[in-house]
């Protein structure tokens, strides 16, 4: 694992605040806030959205922070004190789904709230976070791609540089490809959801599965930072293939409960 150099934005006092933490709390507010103002079609009160928002996201971070740390043990078992510097980057999205779904599945059988409108509800909003949150990726200048001459190629500094690579100057931004294609998916969520208007429980949620499936299996196909491998496959790759698997499930079931309705 090369280490990475976090970006500082701006002070306050004594206080350091850091272009990393600031993507990553501008995609979760506005993620929020627009799950908040969508909440009526699925039939979620509110205050249950504003608990779901304190709890998933704080499942979520520790979530993606501990796949994070588990993928990267070799690194942190060294110095275990960087496991808490969440300054430096370092947050899994794999870990933060899993983090959150876990949460919201307990808390909907707590309160016996319906769970899938709740998915589909906050899908597109994850997306939609995802594309804000990548930019932190840039502004720490870590995730990127393969080396590349093209026209929108990134220029990384030789202190962000994984060592075989330390005299290559320009690099795909994968970082930005992510966040278009998860914008992409964020508006084609919206659009669908916007039609449905929750005739089919389960089926938004299962598509943003789908979509970020092949997002991040493409993207680990050009990054090139040492993460875990399992024989052909990043770890990654893996989970998102899990993804893709779990969301086709979601889709068929939601086809098979809309279609019964019907008949």
């Amino acid at each position: 694992m090369y280490r990475i150099i976090p970006q500082p934005s701006f002070s306050l006092g004594p206080v350091t605040i850091y272009w990393y933490g600031i993507c990553i709390i501008t995609a979760i507010v506005i993620g929020y806030l627009i799950a908040l103002r969508r909440a009526k079609i699925y039939g979620i009160a509110t205050y249950h959205l504003e608990n779901l928002f304190i709890l998933t996201t704080l499942a979520g971070l520790a979530g993606a922070r501990l796949y994070h740390v588990i993928l990267e043990w070799g690194y942190y078992s060294r110095d275990p004190a960087e496991i808490i510097n969440l300054r430096a980057g370092g947050l899994a999205i794999h870990g933060a789904i899993l983090g959150a779904l876990i949460v919201l599945i307990l808390y909907a059988r707590k309160t016996k709230i319906p769970l899938l409108p709740i998915c589909d509800l906050t899908a597109p909003s994850l997306a939609l976070g995802q594309a804000i949150g990548r930019w932190g990726n840039f502004f720490n200048q870590e995730l990127y791609g393969k080396p590349t001459d093209l026209p929108w190629k990134i220029y990384i500094e030789p202190a962000h540089r994984l060592p075989e690579y330390y005299y290559v100057n320009y690099y795909h931004p994968t970082f930005l490809y992510e966040s278009l294609l998860s914008l992409s998916a964020a508006l084609l969520l919206f659009i669908i959801s916007r039609k449905l208007q929750n005739k089919s429980p389960g089926l938004i949620f299962g598509l943003y599965c789908i979509c970020y499936g092949f997002i991040r299996f493409t993207m680990e196909m050009i990054r090139i930072d040492d993460v875990a491998v399992l024989g052909p496959f990043k770890f990654a790759q893996l989970a998102s293939l899990v993804l893709i698997i779990t969301g086709s499930i979601l889709i068929w079931k939601a086809r098979a409960r809309y279609q019964s309705q019907q008949n």
